[in-house]
């Protein structure tokens, strides 16, 4: 086949889909959706969790608006054991 045949272009992106370079880079891009969340009060962590970035995103928001004495940090530190950040409606409903 030449390189102008549009067969070996989609063999190519085949064969691409199943090199352990891209599962890899697969994995990373996923993981790195992910935040912790950490809950502070003063200089202790009450919480850490792990979250989607806009979950975590909002849960800083909605926690920021409803306890304004509470800290919320986000950051890519992620772990294998973190919990999962509650359900939304446990944390966005208005006082």
């Amino acid at each position: 086949m030449t390189s102008a045949d549009p067969r070996s272009v989609l063999d190519r992106a085949a064969m691409a889909t199943t090199t352990p370079e891209l599962q890899e880079w697969s994995t990373e891009h996923a993981a790195a959706a992910e935040q912790r969340v950490q809950l502070w009060f003063g200089p202790h962590v009450l919480r850490t969790y792990r979250a989607e970035s806009g979950a975590a995103e909002e849960y800083a928001r909605a926690i920021g608006r409803r306890f304004p004495g509470l800290r919320v940090t986000l950051d890519r530190d992620v772990a294998d054991g973190m919990e999962p950040l509650p359900g939304e409606q446990l944390w966005s409903l208005t006082p």
